[in-house]
């Protein structure tokens, strides 16, 4: 909160400063707010190696992604940034620019300052103790496979894998990926786009897939305990009219046996399209469908404990609300 403080009373001796915006990005927000965006970006971007960036650089690019863009209330305010639309997926320039014509969309004016602190109290909603984490820019075959991450030394693999030639992730993060300095994401023959294509692997055939998810979990297998339990979310998959594809089923009936794991369970979650992520593209979510699927895995001369124990579920600073996590953190930074 107090780099939030800085960069405002910065902004504020700066004053306003005529920015070079692509028009796809100009047309979402208020000039007020864009000004105070851009601004923000600008810092950041001083140090162009993500790397370089202090944990509260880090900690404030990821609150401003979160609410670069999202839904209005019906009351016509918003805790986003944006004009009125999906904060999941950043849909393609040329249908937001038709949706803005057709809804008649107005942009709102936003105190980014003002929305990065509301932000960052919900995130603050919970407690925050523990040990710190770490963030790796990776493969995860390729990090687990480094001697930095020890045989046998973890306990629990929760992950879901990149879903099979559903999602462009950099497409779908064109604004986003705009924040952080990648330009030319949000069409086709941006230098952005290609770059980002060349580096993703979101165009796997199946093929290339199991080889993909073969090698994760013979890493993964590597670096586990034998106590230690690992959990994969693998959507299904299916292209339009045929049925779908119970992916993971099927990837760990062709490739299981090779990775030193047993199955300890293969749990089905049916979802209704209406929660689906990919409802917001209609009938071109293309292979998404409803069901998700979780592999439970063991290594196989692993034995990991299975027991029965009562959680405790309860979240004691969300029943206070952002206005309590605003007043711990003007007391914190008041060193009370």
């Amino acid at each position: 909160m107090k780099y939030v403080d800085e960069l405002e009373a910065a902004y504020n001796r700066a004053g306003r400063t005529d920015w070079d915006v692509p028009a796809d990005i100009r047309m979402l927000y208020h000039e007020h707010t864009l000004d105070q965006m851009c601004f923000v970006r600008d810092r950041l971007l001083r140090r162009s190696n993500f790397a370089d960036w202090s944990r509260e650089d880090l900690m404030v690019a990821g609150s401003l992604a979160g609410i670069m863009h999202g839904a209005h209330r019906r009351d016509g305010t918003s805790q986003y940034l944006s004009i009125s639309m999906p904060n999941t997926f950043s849909m393609a320039p040329s249908y937001v620019r038709k949706f803005i014509s057709e809804k008649k969309l107005a942009k709102i004016e936003q105190n980014v300052f003002e929305r990065l602190r509301d932000k960052l109290a919900r995130l603050y909603l919970d407690d925050i103790t523990g040990p710190d984490g770490e963030t790796h820019v990776q493969d995860a075959s390729a990090l687990m496979s480094k001697s930095s991450v020890a045989s046998g030394s973890v306990d629990l693999i929760v992950t879901s894998p990149p879903y099979l030639q559903v999602v462009n992730y950099g497409a779908a993060n064109w604004i986003r990926l705009w924040l952080l300095g990648i330009d030319g994401v949000s069409r086709d023959g941006g230098q952005g786009r290609r770059t980002l294509d060349a580096a993703l692997d979101h165009r796997h055939t199946y093929a290339s897939y199991k080889g993909f998810m073969l090698r994760t979990m013979q890493e993964m297998h590597r670096v586990l305990k034998t106590d230690g339990v690992a959990v994969l979310v693998i959507g299904d998959v299916a292209d339009p009219g045929k049925e779908p594809v119970a992916l993971a089923k099927k990837i760990w009936d062709e490739a299981g046996g090779e990775t030193g794991f047993r199955l300890l369970d293969l749990i089905e979650d049916n979802l209704s399209v209406d929660k689906k992520v990919s409802r917001i593209w209609g009938e071109t979510k293309g292979q998404a469908t409803d069901r998700d699927c979780a592999l439970v895995l063991a290594r196989s001369d692993g034995n990991p404990v299975s027991y029965v124990e009562n959680v405790d579920w309860d979240e004691p600073y969300k029943d206070g609300g952002p206005d309590a996590a605003h007043l711990r953190g003007r007391l914190a930074r008041a060193g009370l």
